[in-house]
């Protein structure tokens, strides 16, 4: 009877570790979503001396640096200046210039990936140069950054 007991108590252990799972095929859908926001620098020259006498000296660069921009926007940069510096101690005393990308006036550019750039010059012609009066000049340049 020991022997009759023992079995089924094994088999009834062996039958409530062995339960079969019976499911309905089930499907489940997740969204996994992140946000990056728009972050840039842009890079703009800085104050410069211009060379006496010189037609050019180099005003640097505007460089658009670790960008990340929604598609299809871009960053635009516009330059602003009188065109003229103005004598310290005589502002009616002027000698034209003009800010240039490559050998056009430059008044803005648009970037849309890291890396570009545009490289500036501060032009003077020599006859303005030799019509102009001693003394020290100056004028203030405006960058404008936007992003659309």
């Amino acid at each position: 009877m020991k022997k009759y007991l023992s079995f089924a108590l094994a088999a009834a252990l062996s039958a409530a570790f062995c339960a079969t799972a019976f499911a309905a095929e089930d499907n489940r859908q997740v969204k996994v979503e992140t946000h990056i926001a728009p972050t840039y620098n842009v890079t703009i020259p800085a104050d410069t001396k211009v060379i006496s006498k010189a037609e050019d000296t180099s005003f640097g660069a505007i460089t658009l640096t670790d960008a990340q921009l929604d598609p299809d926007k871009s960053v635009n940069v516009t330059l602003k200046s009188s065109g003229t510096l103005e004598n310290v101690n005589d502002t009616s005393k002027k000698l034209a210039y003009t800010i240039r990308s490559g050998k056009s006036a430059f008044t803005s550019a648009s970037y849309k990936k890291a890396g570009e750039s545009t490289a500036l010059t501060i032009h003077i012609e020599k006859d303005d140069w030799a019509k102009a009066y001693a003394g020290d000049y100056a004028d203030t340049v405006e960058f404008t950054i936007s992003y659309k």
